[in-house]
C-alpha cells in the first residue's frame, strides 16, 4: 500500500486524518439517513455564476489585454510596448464560444449540486478518498451520482481556433484560485474547492506524463508545505492514476480540462491517457473538456465505444474564420489595441489583406497584427499613407514561418467541391493540426499515430483498478 500523505496544506492534513478516522469506522457512516441534496445548502453553489444569460458570459469572457488608454500622445515609446506585451492575452469571444461557456457552467452546477460536501448521502464516498490515495482500491460512484458518469465536452478544431485561450478565459470565468469553506453538520470542518484545473497533453504521451502534469497543477494551485519532491507524490506512485482521482474528488474539483492533443503530441500511448479520462469521467461525476486538434479527434473517434462519449455533454466544432462581416469586425477591434494617432485608421484594405495571409487561422492573425501594432509604434505615420504591396511584403516578413503550413492549407481550402478531398501524404501530415477535418476523412490510423519518443523513464503502471 502507498503511504504517502497527501498534503497540499497545513489544514488539508488535518482533514486528511479525520477522514482516514472517519472511513474506518463503517458505523460512524452508516448513521447519515438519507435525504433529499436539494433540502440541504450547497456552499459550493454560491461559488459558482452558473445561471448567466449568453450576452453576459460573453462579455465576461471579452478580455482585452491591452490596458485601455484614452489619449496615447503622453505615453514613451517604452510605455506603449510595455503594454502591447499583454497582446498575447487579448480575447475577442464569438457568440458560439459564449453558449459553449454557459453549457460548461451550468453542467459544473449539476455536478456540484449532487457532490455536496454537506450531503450525508455524498460524505461516505468522500471520506473513503483517503484510503485511495494511500494505495486502496478506487470507490464506485454512489447511486444518486450515476447521473454524472461519463459527463465530458470535446471541443475541436484545426490549431489556431482559439481553443487554448477560451480554456484560459473559462477559468477566468469560473474562478481562477482555489477556496476554503467552513464546513456544518457533518461535513469536515473544513474543506477546499479548486473551480477548474488546466492539463497539457504530456509531450511524451503518456499517463504518467498526465499525472505529473496534474501535480504540477496542483501545487501551483494550492501550495504545499513539503518540499517540491515529496508534494503529491502518490500521484507518481504505482497506484498514481487512482491517487489522482481521489484528489480530484477530496479537493471537489468542478471542471478538469485537459488541453493541446495534437498529432504532434500523439506519441507514447494515446489510448492510455484516453482511457484514464473515460475512469475519472466514470468515478469521479466532474465534467471534463478535451481539446484537440481533427488529427486527434479521428483517433478519438476510432477509438471505440469507450471513447464514444468524450462528447457526451456535447461537440464543439470551431473551425477555420471565414472572410466576411464578423472577419472584418476582429480587424477592427484588433486594430483598436494598437496606439495610433487620431488620424491614422485603418487601411480598408487590411482586413482582405489579413485573410490572405493568414487563411482565418486565429494564430496567424493575431501574430500579424502584433507585428503591425508594433511597428506601428516604431513608425508612428508609416499606416498613414503606407501601399498595400509594402504592408503585404511586411506582413510576409512577419509570418514567414507558417509559409509551409499556409501553402498546405490554400491547397485544401481550394480543393472543388465536386473532387474527392485527397488524402494528406505522410510529409503533409508534419502540419495536420493546421487542417480541416476534412482532410482526414479517409487517413489510416497508422498514419495518424506517431511512432513513441525513447524515453529514459518509464511510466509506471497501476496495478489494480
Amino acid at each position: 500500500m502507498n503511504n504517502v500523505e497527501f498534503d497540499p496544506v497545513d489544514k488539508t492534513r488535518a482533514i486528511s486524518a479525520d477522514i482516514a478516522a472517519q472511513s474506518a469506522n463503517a458505523g460512524c457512516i452508516e448513521r447519515f439517513p438519507p435525504v433529499l441534496t436539494g433540502a440541504i445548502e450547497n456552499p459550493l453553489l454560491r461559488l459558482l455564476q452558473s445561471q448567466l444569460p449568453e450576452l453576459k458570459v460573453k462579455k465576461l469572457l471579452h478580455h482585452r489585454g491591452v490596458p485601455r488608454v484614452d489619449n496615447n500622445d503622453g505615453l514613451s515609446m517604452e510605455q506603449k510596448l510595455l503594454a502591447l506585451a499583454s497582446l498575447p492575452r487579448a480575447y475577442r469571444p464569438t457568440i458560439d464560444a459564449a453558449r459553449f461557456a454557459q453549457r460548461v457552467v451550468m453542467q459544473m452546477h449539476v455536478s456540484l449540486e449532487l457532490r455536496n460536501p454537506q450531503d450525508p448521502r455524498y460524505l461516505r464516498f468522500y471520506y473513503d478518498q483517503a484510503d485511495v490515495m494511500r494505495g486502496g482500491k478506487i470507490k464506485p460512484m454512489p447511486e444518486f451520482l450515476e447521473s454524472l458518469t461519463g459527463a465530458g465536452f470535446l471541443l475541436a478544431g484545426p490549431s489556431g481556433s482559439g481553443k487554448t485561450v477560451f480554456l484560459q478565459r473559462l477559468r477566468a470565468l469560473v474562478g481562477e484560485r482555489h477556496t476554503k469553506i467552513i464546513g456544518i453538520g457533518d461535513a469536515p470542518a473544513e474543506f477546499i474547492f479548486v473551480p477548474m484545473l488546466i492539463l497539457r497533453w504530456p509531450d511524451c504521451g503518456t499517463l504518467f506524463g498526465l499525472l505529473a502534469n496534474l501535480r504540477n497543477a496542483l501545487i501551483g494551485e494550492l501550495g504545499c508545505s513539503q518540499t517540491s519532491e515529496n508534494a503529491f507524490a502518490n500521484l507518481l506512485g504505482p497506484f498514481g492514476p487512482s491517487a489522482a482521482i481521489a484528489t480530484c474528488v477530496f479537493l471537489n474539483l468542478g471542471l478538469l480540462a485537459v488541453d493541446g492533443m495534437c498529432k504532434q503530441s500523439l506519441y507514447g500511448d494515446p489510448k492510455e491517457i484516453l482511457d484514464f479520462i473515460a475512469t475519472f469521467k466514470a468515478r469521479t461525476g466532474i465534467p471534463t473538456i478535451v481539446c484537440c486538434t481533427y488529427p486527434a479527434l479521428q483517433l478519438i473517434a476510432r477509438g471505440g465505444s469507450k471513447h464514444a462519449n468524450f462528447g457526451s455533454l456535447g461537440q464543439e466544432y470551431w473551425d477555420l474564420e471565414p472572410p466576411g462581416a464578423n472577419w472584418d469586425a476582429m480587424c477592427t477591434w484588433f486594430w483598436g489595441l494598437g496606439f495610433h494617432a487620431a488620424d491614422i485608421h485603418m487601411p480598408e484594405y487590411l482586413p482582405t489583406m489579413m485573410w490572405g495571409a493568414s487563411l482565418g487561422n486565429m494564430r496567424v492573425f493575431a501574430q500579424g497584427f502584433d507585428a503591425i501594432l508594433h511597428h506601428a509604434v516604431y513608425e508612428p505615420r508609416f499606416f498613414a499613407n503606407a501601399p498595400a504591396s509594402e504592408v503585404a511584403y511586411l506582413l510576409g516578413l512577419w509570418l514567414r514561418m507558417f509559409d509551409e503550413p499556409l501553402m498546405l492549407l490554400k491547397r485544401i481550402q481550394n480543393q472543388k467541391k465536386s473532387e474527392p478531398m485527397p488524402n494528406p501524404t505522410p510529409a503533409d501530415l508534419y502540419h495536420a493540426d493546421y487542417l480541416p477535418f476534412a482532410a482526414f476523412s479517409g487517413t489510416s490510423r497508422e498514419l495518424l499515430e506517431t511512432k513513441p519518443r525513447a524515453r529514459a523513464d518509464s511510466p509506471v503502471k497501476q496495478k489494480r483498478p
